[in-house]
């Protein structure tokens, strides 16, 4: 889904999503983060992941975004058009690769 960033982006994010509700609301997941933005040099995860993870939250698509609920990354790119994509996974097969690489 592609969701274009603005003042309320928590509510924005809960409207857009709720016809995803309980898809992944008892599912370890992953939410991937990916910021299309026109600045030059920027830090991508400081650039509004905790609106984004609480509208998913408000929208029930996960239960939440604690530690034995949620895991994330973000991508920033460069956009003359500022917007997010935001991809929610079921994280089990995902951290056990990450877990069985780190090891």
């Amino acid at each position: 889904m592609q969701i274009i960033l603005g003042k309320r982006i928590t509510n924005n994010i809960a409207r857009i999503t709720r016809k995803y509700e309980g898809l992944f609301y008892d599912k370890f997941t992953i939410t991937i983060i990916k910021i299309y933005d026109n600045g030059k040099i920027w830090d991508a995860d400081n650039r509004n992941v905790k609106p984004i993870q609480d509208g998913l939250i408000h929208g029930k698509v996960i239960k939440d975004d604690n530690i034995y609920c949620s895991c994330y990354m973000v991508q920033g790119y460069y956009s003359d058009r500022p917007y997010a994509e935001v991809y929610v996974l079921s994280a089990d097969e995902i951290t056990k690769i990450i877990n069985k690489r780190i090891r």
